[in-house]
């Protein structure tokens, strides 16, 4: 469970290098993203799977912070959740005709989203590195514990 957890968290973390835009047919070569760019083949691989797109203007923009939503986007394609049309959800900030609402909603339903106590989700924030194992943690079931000593946790 540990070897699986520690391949999840790196997938996520290398993919937190990309945002997305609306997943699309995507050919796995990015304007922005040379073959000699360090995350290249991780890159690669997630666009293959379906997790990860670039953006419509060909760019991947492996540099800029991934938002709230966006990481919504990828846990949900992970889980399977694909195409998940627009829908209302259940935070006051996310608009019905947002790419990521139905992923959103569809987290929520799973238990793995929760938003904040003033009912929203503020898509468009980073994603802190708490709440992406907060995600992933819920995301993939992970139970097993092992003492870990952070000096600010």
């Amino acid at each position: 469970m540990k070897k699986v957890f520690s391949l999840l968290l790196s997938i996520m973390l290398i993919a937190s290098l990309a945002p997305f835009a609306q997943a699309q047919e995507q050919t796995t070569s990015f304007k922005d993203v040379p073959s000699s760019y360090t995350f290249y083949e991780e890159i690669q691989f997630l666009v293959e799977l379906g997790i990860i797109a670039g953006y419509e203007d060909g760019t991947f923009r492996p540099n800029q912070e991934v938002t709230r939503a966006q990481a919504a986007i990828m846990l949900a394609r992970e889980l399977g959740f694909e195409n998940e049309p627009p829908t209302q959800t259940d935070f006051s900030d996310v608009s019905p005709s947002s790419v990521a609402s139905g992923y959103i909603q569809v987290a929520v339903e799973f238990g793995i989203i929760q938003g904040f106590q003033d009912g929203t989700f503020r898509p468009n924030e980073p994603v802190t590195r708490g709440q992406l194992a907060i995600l992933l943690s819920r995301s993939f079931d992970l139970t097993e514990s092992e003492e870990v000593t952070f000096q600010d946790v």
